[in-house]
């Protein structure tokens, strides 16, 4: 993973934790037991897209294109 995805997928985690849902959060890459019963819970995947040239030279600057998509998963005829 390049530098730049790197700092998009923290900078992405980051405002999602800022956003304080209280679910119990699958990340990317990381273990998580998933929650039995009836607690919700969210899944959060960074899903990269093709990096392009914007920019020329040898400072020149790329676009990242991606999504962020967050899964929430609650119980049956609960949410």
């Amino acid at each position: 993973m390049s530098q730049a995805h790197s700092n998009i997928r923290s900078a992405l985690m980051a405002a999602y934790q800022a956003a304080s849902t209280g679910l119990d959060t699958a990340y990317p890459n990381k273990k998580f037991d998933q929650p039995s019963g009836d607690t919700a819970w969210a899944q959060l995947f960074v899903l990269t897209g093709q990096s392009e040239p914007e920019t020329l030279g040898d400072k020149g600057e790329d676009y990242h294109s991606g999504i962020l998509q967050i899964n929430l998963n609650y119980p049956v005829n609960k949410g």
